[in-house]
């Protein structure tokens, strides 16, 4: 139910202010898609007992539909075609999917069931090819990044093998409650690291601006905000 790291630009590229903005709108998007991610992880717990079925199913289409909005803001803000962009749109396609799975009548145990072990098998896909771009590109991407996108990986992947069992399977609900969370904590690593990324952005568009007479009067603003994190270091 999670997603790719945004594009990255390589340590030859200009760090234009388009680019910073993207990076940060972005950014932004990844952590409306870990608060997606633990609300699904919720609805995904039947330990917790106080949540009952009408509601679990309530909180995972709440939950991946935050997703699917944080997923769409990132392939808008993508201009070049990657295999991190395709993969967004797989994924895309994947949460679609599922989230119809949460939509229909909870009656209809067996299409609910298909539609969302389907959903995730596509997502599965779709973070994958992300995980390739992540490695084939030079990047000032951290380590948290490449550690939370694996994580993702694992976790839809128990989602998905989870699918193949009956509901009422014990091994198969704790199966899927253990993915879910397993994705959580990858979605929170990756989101860390995108942010440092970002952070490592604001500093060389700052470095590059101090060599040209800057033009942007928010110039200023980074300069302040980037002293202001060293002298609290």
């Amino acid at each position: 139910m999670q997603k790719g790291p945004v594009s990255k630009y390589g340590p030859d590229e200009n760090v234009t202010w388009e680019t910073l903005n993207r990076t940060e709108v972005s950014t932004v998007a990844m952590w409306i898609e870990v608060i997606g991610t633990i609300i699904s992880a919720l609805g995904n717990t039947p330990a917790l007992t106080f949540i009952g079925p009408q509601l679990a199913s309530d909180l995972n289409l709440v939950g991946d539909t935050i997703q699917l909005g944080g997923t769409v803001i990132q392939v808008e803000d993508e201009k070049n075609l990657t295999y991190n962009k395709i993969g967004n749109i797989i994924q895309v396609a994947g949460n679609s999917e599922e989230i119809a799975g949460y939509a229909i009548p909870l009656n209809l145990t067996d299409l609910r069931t298909l539609l969302q072990t389907q959903g995730n098998a596509i997502q599965l896909t779709g973070i994958s090819l992300s995980f390739i771009f992540t490695q084939v590109q030079p990047t000032l991407s951290s380590i948290e990044e490449a550690y939370g996108t694996m994580l993702q990986i694992l976790g839809l992947g128990m989602q998905t093998l989870s699918g193949g069992f009956p509901s009422s399977n014990e091994f198969g609900q704790n199966l899927n409650t253990t993915g879910n969370w397993v994705q959580v904590i990858g979605a929170i690593l990756q989101a860390i690291g995108q942010t440092r990324y970002l952070e490592k952005l604001r500093l060389r568009y700052l470095q590059e601006a101090s060599v040209h007479t800057p033009t942007n009067p928010s110039v200023t603003r980074y300069y302040a905000l980037s002293n202001a994190n060293q002298n609290r270091k």
